[in-house]
């Protein structure tokens, strides 16, 4: 899980257009935990259509629709020599 602000939203495509063929994304999602302040929190996902169901990287209970941004996973680090 990671957070960011609100000038890190820029490259973010609406939760609409996400891949629903089993592609992992990130997702962010606006949440209000118990005392904290509203903040924006990001997922590792991947949304099947064929099954109906989320794959996350965290046990939130949330549905595709619950999330509002989505983007293409970073590419992973370089391997190690």
């Amino acid at each position: 899980r990671a957070e960011m602000g609100a000038s890190e939203m820029s490259e973010w495509q609406d939760i609409k257009s996400a891949p629903v063929d089993g592609t992992p994304f990130l997702a962010a999602i606006w949440v209000k935990v118990n005392d904290q302040p509203r903040h924006w929190r990001i997922y590792a996902v991947a949304y099947d259509a064929e099954f109906d169901e989320m794959d996350t990287d965290y046990e939130s209970g949330w549905d595709l629709e619950d999330y509002a941004f989505w983007q293409p996973m970073p590419a992973p680090p370089a391997p190690r020599p």
